[in-house]
């Protein structure tokens, strides 16, 4: 098979300016100082991937709190405000749940000016002047035609549509609470990452299992933690029940312990013979790529040898749409997922096979 047509760049131009910029200052000021690394952080998986933009989803937010090093509600509150202030394009975000700007739009086009071949969807096109993707005379395989030839008058209409967009929607003071972001209290979203965040670290927590095993020696610990998790603290009810509490920061470890004394949340082990709790030998970064195969490709998760730590950290070095679209293929494959033993080993050799890299 043919190899995939290069869509991303290689390196993108940073302003001296960039932390000196109104937009960045305002981020940071309301967000803290882990604000520019993510925000270059997501410039570099924009051009990497895309060029000139990138979808947002639930995973993106996994990806760039691994990248940088901070938890995934950080990274949502730091796209909220970046969206708010216009570093990013409102209108694109609302519309397509895309991550893009005049600028960035203008860099890459800039840069592949010489290409013979790049992708665009021209529903994710900005206005961004003279020296724009109008001027690009590159083929264009998704529109199936060039650049050039894009019919001016449905240009103008589009133009005329995203113009308003570009104006930065009005901002309080970055002192007002709402410069903060969200709490977990005003947003279900933010409390469900602040859940998450919280349970992947309970189950991590060999000592706090340990802990609990001697009181409840019964009881499938983790499995009555998962079953109290899904079954109540990630739906509304129990976000309306932290609510009704007058707490502003809540105790995860504590609601957990008292959650095993609720006769609801209780998985016996077999038989009921108290066995020694099996060590766990996933870390949390495991813990987390193995949600992330959950939700993608559960089928992975029946595969005897899981990545360890290190394999972990090459496969979040893939990018972003290849792994996605990998992890699948091998889910829908029933001999790669019964007769392949190690995961990690099974998505780099289909890697090299489909991409031709090794």
């Amino acid at each position: 098979m043919g190899r995939p047509i290069k869509q991303g760049i290689d390196y993108f131009p940073l302003d001296v300016g960039f932390f000196s910029d109104v937009k960045i200052r305002k981020i940071a000021r309301a967000c803290g100082p882990n604000a520019a690394s993510i925000l270059i952080c997501l410039l570099c998986n924009i051009y990497r991937d895309n060029g000139y933009y990138i979808g947002w989803d639930e995973d993106l937010p996994f990806f760039i709190a691994d990248e940088v090093g901070v938890s995934e509600g950080c990274v949502k509150e730091i796209l909220t405000k970046a969206v708010q202030v216009g570093f990013f394009d409102k209108d694109m975000y609302e519309k397509h749940n895309i991550l893009t700007s005049a600028g960035i739009q203008k860099r890459f086009f800039d840069i592949t000016r010489q290409r013979k071949e790049i992708e665009i969807n021209n529903d994710f096109l900005l206005d961004f002047g003279k020296n724009g993707v109008n001027h690009v005379k590159n083929s264009i395989n998704h529109a199936k035609k060039p650049v050039n030839t894009i019919d001016n008058r449905q240009r103008k209409e589009k133009e005329s549509k995203v113009k308003g967009s570009n104006i930065p929607p009005a901002i309080p003071p970055c002192g007002e609470p709402i410069a903060a972001a969200k709490g977990w209290r005003d947003d279900f979203e933010v409390y469900k990452s602040e859940l998450e965040e919280a349970f992947d670290k309970i189950l991590s927590d060999k000592a706090f299992i340990e802990n609990r095993q001697k009181y409840h020696p019964n009881l499938d610990i983790r499995l009555s933690l998962q079953k109290a998790y899904e079954d109540y603290w990630c739906t509304e009810a129990g976000w309306k029940k932290k609510k009704s509490s007058r707490t502003k920061e809540i105790d995860w470890p504590a609601t957990f312990r008292k959650a095993l004394d609720q006769p609801q949340n209780r998985v016996y082990k077999q038989n009921g013979i108290s066995k020694p709790e099996p060590e766990r030998a996933l870390s949390e970064l495991q813990e987390r790529f193995a949600r992330f195969l959950r939700k993608e490709a559960p089928l992975l998760l029946d595969m005897p040898l899981q990545p360890s730590d290190e394999e972990v950290g090459v496969l979040l070095k893939i990018r972003r749409e290849i792994l996605l679209d990998i992890v699948k293929k091998i889910n829908n494959d029933k001999y790669l997922t019964t007769r392949k033993n190690s995961v990690f080993q099974t998505i780099m050799e289909l890697k090299q096979k489909e991409y031709g890299t090794p």
